[in-house]
């Protein structure tokens, strides 16, 4: 598994610099010779995958999710940041997202009764997920993918502005459900348009393992990914606190359920529905930790990646 994945990470540059030359893209790469570094790139990857929807692609603070709070996230792109802080106190907040409240802007707030019935639908899909197949084609997906396709595939991505025609939506419920898994498999092994194949860049395996997850892309999908995650876990099993201090939450973190098969089995949608409202009530929160899903090395690496686009403008 580990050597497919090397190779695949050694065809990543190869595969955006032809992307780039499809798209004609005029902004430059934070590095001199015109392409990010292979250790820059993976500050990149984790950045986008874990910072981003907060943060914005470009660290200005204006990521989707932004729009929730009081108050908009700091730039991480600020010199002050870095020269006040010393290394290991980021490291730290992002590994336990101590004394950084966030306040919630209780009026950006959309709930709709398809959202929530969209989410719930995706919840109920948690336990019967080939999690270690997922986790390969998210990994995959994020390398190759997401420059163009978004983070939830909403076509959406950094590189999809210089684009005459927008990826398509792969998240739309009219689109998935309504596609052959052949079709979508021709697509990313072979391209399709402007998208190039990766025929010569991943195995069969590999390329399942992207369809896989590209599977999950939905509207359930993506609320569950930025606002159940942080607490439940991506499997639907709790993460481990990171601190004891709770009086910021209005619901007790140490009591949260598994969501597995019996945990649904004896909750309809009806009693689940309530339920998946609570994050709607909560008034203010704190930034997430990613203790147990990032390591401090690939934190410093996501600094790295931040240092090398340069002060903001």
């Amino acid at each position: 598994m580990m050597s497919k994945m090397n190779h695949t990470l050694q065809g990543w540059l190869g595969f955006q610099l032809l992307i780039l030359s499809l798209l004609g893209c005029t902004s430059d790469p934070p590095t001199s010779d015109g392409m990010v570094s292979k250790e820059s790139n993976t500050g990149q990857v984790l950045y986008v995958r874990y910072c981003a929807d907060c943060h914005g692609w470009e660290g200005a603070g204006n990521g989707p999710v932004a729009d929730m709070m009081d108050l908009p996230p700091p730039s991480l792109r600020s010199p002050k940041l870095y020269e006040q802080y010393t290394p290991d106190q980021v490291v730290d907040w992002v590994l336990e997202g101590r004394e950084i409240p966030v306040g919630i802007n209780q009026t950006a707030i959309v709930e709709t009764e398809a959202k929530i019935f969209s989410l719930i639908k995706y919840m109920r899909r948690l336990p019967a997920i080939d999690w270690r197949e997922v986790r390969l084609g998210q990994e995959i997906y994020d390398n190759l993918c997401i420059s163009c396709h978004g983070l939830y595939g909403r076509g959406d991505g950094y590189f999809s502005r210089n684009l005459a025609t927008l990826p398509r939506d792969l998240a739309d419920p009219n689109f998935l459900p309504n596609v052959s898994q052949a079709r979508l498999l021709r697509a990313i092994t072979y391209g399709k348009g402007v998208m190039p194949g990766t025929i010569n860049v991943l195995d069969d395996p590999q390329r399942q393992a992207v369809l896989s997850f590209v599977d999950l892309f939905s509207t359930g999908f993506e609320t569950y990914e930025r606002y159940c995650m942080v607490c439940h876990g991506a499997e639907g099993i709790p993460v481990e606190l990171a601190y004891s201090d709770e009086s910021m939450f209005d619901f007790d973190l140490r009591a949260l359920p598994s969501f597995n098969a019996h945990y649904f089995a004896a909750n309809t949608d009806e009693q689940l529905s309530p339920k998946v409202l609570h994050m709607l009530k909560v008034s203010e929160s704190r930034m997430p930790h990613f203790a147990g899903t990032l390591n401090a090395a690939q934190v410093r690496e996501i600094v790295a990646y931040l240092k090398n686009l340069g002060p903001e403008s």
